[in-house]
């Protein structure tokens, strides 16, 4: 995979591109590098949400790690028969989050280095207008879930309109999906925890 095709997946902006290219060169500290390709390798398919432990906390560490383990994610999504506008979607999150820290402070970085790891682990998938993140339930919620029982977490990247038709088609999506490809994870529960779902800002806005 050549840059170009690496950062065209990944949806990275041509601003952002020369950062990429430094990291994939070698401009990082190696030994934090190999800490978070080891905690992203001996997490992948395991939907494991413990704690990182001693692994590194260096956002360039990380982002260079997600680009050079693009490959391996792609191929572990081909292993499952997730289609590539499937992984196309959901490895957009990293130049989105690219864009999303460089708007935010005005130089190359990624902040939000840690959200992109369940991307990474094989967890998050983009159908439609929303994420959804398969893992199983802490604990239990009584009349809801049981403890370990599989569930989607809804997430909402910024990536335009959230008409209701959009929410519902996603939702439709998810549900194919998830009884396609994991077949072995049932899931009919979908949780949603967003500061969009804040009824107090329907109270600060105007109609």
């Amino acid at each position: 995979m050549t840059h170009d095709e690496l950062f065209d997946l990944l949806a990275i902006s041509e601003e952002d591109r020369p950062g990429c290219a430094r990291l994939l060169a070698g401009a990082v500290d190696h030994a934090a590098l190999a800490e978070a390709t080891a905690a992203l390798t001996s997490r992948l398919g395991s939907y494991s949400e413990h704690p990182l432990g001693a692994a590194t906390t260096d956002p360039m560490a990380w982002l260079t790690a997600y680009l050079r383990l693009t490959p391996t994610i792609v191929d572990f999504h081909r292993d499952l028969g997730i289609t590539p506008d499937v992984t196309r979607a959901t490895l957009a999150d990293v130049g989105r989050n690219l864009t999303t820290h460089r708007r935010a402070h005005a130089q190359f970085g990624l902040e939000t280095w840690d959200w992109l790891i369940s991307h990474y682990t094989g967890m998050m998938f983009g159908l439609g207008r929303l994420n959804f993140m398969l893992h199983p339930s802490p604990v239990a919620f009584e009349g809801v879930l049981v403890t370990g029982q599989w569930y989607l977490g809804i997430h909402i990247p910024e990536s335009g309109p959230l008409s209701p038709l959009a929410v519902e088609e996603s939702l439709e999506l998810a549900r194919v999906f998830f009884s396609l490809h994991f077949p072995e994870k049932p899931v009919n529960i979908a949780v949603c925890e967003s500061w969009i779902l804040d009824p107090g800002l329907v109270a600060a806005m105007g109609p």
